[in-house]
Parts: structure tokens; sequence; C-alpha cells
């Protein structure tokens, strides 16, 4: 059974333990529309992708979406192989899981309340796995928020449509398993703008989003500049680059902000 997870924090959690250094997040079930569906649940947890990137790769790869061109993916090396066609049979059913569509994913900095204005639930990343037969490993994608110079919301699938949607996120996840086939399917990461995308084979207890955006820091404010005059923007200490605008408290003391209201 392939099951979808999203990643968020719960603020209260996530800020009552980041004195310790270590973010604690729950996770949540939500049980999908059709039992017959081999997607059948969803569930929210957690927050850096684990791969470096320099500015020539980002901007290499900005270029390539905005031209409509994929970049290449970043292959595996050494990691467990899994079967070509139960990896793009997962694929597909993930992709087309529409629960999916719904979610806004964004850097934990603007995580906010939770919620958009628009009432889509956010998160830092959404991952699927399918168990694989006669290994103890599983089959797992995920996409989730670049760590580096990146701002901004992502979706699961970009689209006007629903089939635009599915065709966006397959043609993603399946360019790393079709470019990463020459020593077995070891899969890969593929980042298309601010967006990570990773297919690989893992243990059944493991997984990778134990590596998004690690050691946030502290949480860091000072009043807006320009524009923004009035507001308070704030980051996370190991993150400074990713900044959002908060509402400033009636006192104008920005060491005080309320991490919840996003301006």
């Amino acid at each position: 059974m392939l099951i979808i997870h999203t990643y968020i924090f719960f603020l209260s959690v996530l800020f009552s333990t980041l004195v310790a250094g270590v973010p604690h997040i729950p996770r949540k079930q939500i049980v999908g529309a059709s039992a017959s569906a081999p997607i059948s649940t969803l569930y929210i947890s957690k927050a850096q992708p684990p791969y470096p990137f320099k500015n020539r790769t980002i901007l290499k790869t900005i270029r390539d979406s905005l031209t409509g061109r994929l970049p290449f993916p970043i292959c595996a090396k050494g990691a467990a192989e899994f079967q070509y066609q139960l990896a793009k049979t997962s694929i597909d059913y993930a992709c087309k899981n529409s629960k999916a569509w719904n979610y806004s994913i964004v850097p934990p900095i603007s995580l906010g309340n939770g919620k958009t204005a628009d009432g889509k639930t956010k998160t830092i990343g959404l991952s699927a796995d399918q168990g694989m037969n006669g290994t103890s490993n599983k089959f797992w994608l995920g996409i989730h928020h670049a760590t580096h110079r990146c701002t901004g919301p992502l979706k699961f699938a970009v689209g006007n449509s629903d089939q635009e949607k599915r065709d966006h996120c397959i043609a993603r996840f399946r360019r790393i398993i079709d470019r990463c086939r020459t020593d077995g399917n070891s899969g890969g990461y593929l980042r298309d703008g601010c967006a990570v995308y990773t297919v690989k084979a893992l243990p059944q207890d493991e997984t990778l989003t134990d590596s998004w955006w690690p050691k946030l820091g502290d949480f860091k404010c000072k009043p807006s500049d320009g524009a923004d005059r009035g507001k308070c923007t704030c980051w996370f200490s190991n993150y400074p680059w990713s900044t959002d605008t908060f509402k400033m408290p009636n006192n104008g003391d920005c060491t005080n902000v309320d991490r919840t209201q996003l301006a």
C-alpha cells in the first residue's frame, strides 16, 4: 500500500522544543477517500535536505524551470535498488492523489498559523512510500522546499486542470527514475527551482524527512525596512536567508513577535 505523508510544524510543540535544539513534531493521520486506492493515508509531521547546492546549480535549475526544461537529476550512489515498474506505478498513484494538491509547501519561517489565506494547510514537504516484495526495503518518494536561497510557497502539482497537475508531478519524479537507470534503479533527487524531488529505496524504518531543515537555531526578528516598515522581518539563525514578515507588536518590540501572525 502506497502511503502519502505531509510534514508540517505544530508551532506550539516546535517552539517549545527549539530550546533543546531538536524539534519534535507529532503526526496526525488523515484517512483517504477510497478504501480500494493504493494511497490510503496522509500524515502530518516534520522539518534541510541533505544536499548542498551551489549558486551555479541554483541558477541553472531556476533557468531550466522558467524555460520549461526539466533539469537533470543527481543520481544516488551506492543506494539500494528498486524495480522500475514499481517506482513508475507508485509515482503515478502518488501524483494522482488529489489530497496532496491542497497543501502549500513553505519554509519553516513561513508556517505561521499553519494555514494560507485561502485555507490550505501549510507543510514543509510531502512524501509517499510503498513496500517492496522480497525485501525489507521500501520505495520512497518526496518533495520538499529547498533550504538554500529560496522563499515563497510551492505546490505538489502545478497546473490549471487535474490532468496538468498530474502530468507536472509525474514528469519530475519520472525524470529521476528514467535518468538514473545506468547501474540499476537507485534513484536520486532533482531540483526544479525551489522544489526538491527525491526518489530512493530505504529500509522500512527509515525516512529522509528527518534531514529536512534540521537545527533551525534561534528565532530572530528585526524591524522591517522600506515598504514593510511597521512590520517585523524574522528568520531562524541557522537559515538567515529564509525570512518572512510578521505583525509588529503594539509596543514595537520585534523580539516579542507572535510567531503565528504573519503580516
